[in-house]
Parts: C-alpha cells; sequence; structure tokens
C-alpha cells in the first residue's frame, strides 16, 4: 500500500508531465524557430524530471520520509482495527440470535452465563455484567451495565484517533516540503543570476511532490477515520438495543417477584 500511494502520486505527475512535446518533436520545433525549447538546457530535460514513480516520490526530498512513516502508521493501525472491530468479535450473530430467542420467564442465570462464556465479545461481557447484578436496583443495574458498556466503547475506539492526526499531520508535512522547496529554489535563482521561469520550474516541480505525497496519504486515511467511527457507531447501537431488550425480558420474567425496587 505504500508503494501504491507513491504510485499514485507519480501516475498524476506523470500525466502532467505527458502532456509536453516529445523529445523529437522539441527538437524540430527548436530548429524551425530557432529558440531554445521551453525547460531544456542542452538536451537534459529528461534529466530534470523522473522517470519512474518512485523517483517522483524521491524527488520531495527528504519530507517524503516522515510522509512514508505516516503511511505506515495508517496501514498498521487500518490492520489492528480490522482485526479487532469483526462483528463476530463484538456482536456475534449467533450470540445475538440466542437471545432475541430467549422469553421472558425463561431467563436462567447459569444459562445466560454460560452463552456468554461461550461468545466472548463486548456484547457478551455487557450482558454478563447486567446478569451479576441480578437482583440488585434498577439504578446499580443500570450504573454497572454503563460502566462496562463505557470499557467496551474505549476498546473499539481505541486508537481510532491516530487516523484523525495522520490526516492532520500529512498534508502539512507536504505543505512544508513545498514551501522549503520554493524557498530552495528561488535562491538558487538568485545565487545563479537568472531570472526566466525555466530556471524555476524544475525546483517549483520539486517542491510539489511533497504536497501530492501529503495528500495521497491524508485522503484514505481521512475517509478511514470516520468510517471506523461510524462502525463503532452501529456496534454501539446494536449493543445498546440488545442489553435495552434483555433486561426489558428479564423484568417481565421477574415482574411479580420485584415490584419493589426491581430492575
Amino acid at each position: 500500500m505504500l508503494v501504491l500511494a507513491w504510485a499514485c502520486t507519480g501516475f498524476v505527475l506523470a500525466q502532467q508531465n505527458s502532456g509536453q512535446p516529445a523529445g523529437a518533436d522539441a527538437a524540430k520545433e527548436s530548429a524551425a524557430t530557432g529558440q531554445p525549447v521551453a525547460g531544456t538546457d542542452g538536451g537534459t530535460a529528461a534529466d530534470d524530471h523522473p522517470e519512474s514513480y518512485l523517483d517522483f516520490a524521491f524527488a520531495g526530498g527528504w519530507l517524503m520520509v516522515p510522509i512514508g512513516i505516516c503511511s505506515l502508521l495508517w496501514l498498521t493501525f487500518l490492520g489492528e482495527r480490522l482485526i479487532y472491530l469483526r462483528p463476530s468479535r463484538i456482536v456475534p450473530a449467533s450470540f445475538t440470535r440466542q437471545i432475541d430467542a430467549l422469553e421472558p420467564g425463561q431467563l436462567d442465570r447459569d444459562g445466560v452465563e454460560a452463552l456468554c462464556a461461550a461468545h466472548p465479545g463486548s456484547a457478551a461481557r455487557v450482558i454478563r455484567t447486567a446478569v451479576e447484578h441480578i437482583g440488585e436496583t434498577r439504578e446499580e443495574i443500570e450504573l454497572a451495565v454503563n460502566n462496562t458498556a463505557q470499557r467496551e466503547i474505549h476498546l473499539m475506539r481505541r486508537y481510532i484517533r491516530v487516523f484523525a492526526v495522520i490526516a492532520a499531520v500529512a498534508p502539512l508535512l507536504g505543505l512544508l516540503g513545498t514551501v522549503t522547496g520554493m524557498i530552495q529554489a528561488f535562491r538558487e535563482v538568485a545565487s545563479s543570476g537568472l531570472g526566466s521561469g525555466q530556471a524555476l520550474a524544475p525546483g517549483i516541480y520539486k517542491a510539489l511532490v511533497t504536497t501530492a505525497g501529503g495528500l495521497v496519504v491524508a485522503i484514505p486515511t481521512l475517509m478511514t477515520h470516520y468510517w471506523m467511527m461510524s462502525k463503532v457507531e452501529g456496534f454501539v447501537h446494536r449493543i445498546d438495543n440488545l442489553v435495552v431488550d434483555f433486561v426489558e425480558k428479564f423484568r417481565g420474567g421477574k415482574a411479580s417477584q420485584e415490584e419493589q425496587g426491581g430492575i
């Protein structure tokens, strides 16, 4: 994926560069007009422009290294979150079906705890907390369930903020590379005494590579951040509905026994 990111950067820049006339056509134009071809210096134009995708990446200078590190961090945390936030680990479908299939009056403490142990996950841990506090007041059960739910939500949201940080830092690194590259380009022009645009263009060209690289990393990372947040919110909503339905079924089965201060 890191190579793919650099490849995308190179592809965009290559498309822009492909619109320039070929070397032979440029030579003919130069011979016909008697003027040197813009952007060339004694036939060395090919040396000023990278030829491969990796060359485009390396043209950005040393700031492409932290941008590349941002890309690796994105891939690392993306893989970790995809593994952790599997539906089978958070809200297993078989566990949900068995909980939904329970009828009021059929809720057995040992049976539900065994069901939770057989389907380890965030939903099962919240349900088990509710079962462990059976017989306490409604407020005590709600407090215990909320505490467990908050711990599970924290685990589900862990590292997701990293995506937002990467999405903010990567384009700033690219902008920093562009600014420093522009400063260097103008300094070289000033020291050489040349004021033409063709002397300035190679430096600007290389300076803009870092901005493109930063955006290539930041855009998918920002999309990942919002996607992961939406995924977690969906899990939280499903667990909340499951626990509420479970508690209501339990109250239905125990209403005659807990008319005073029950759940």
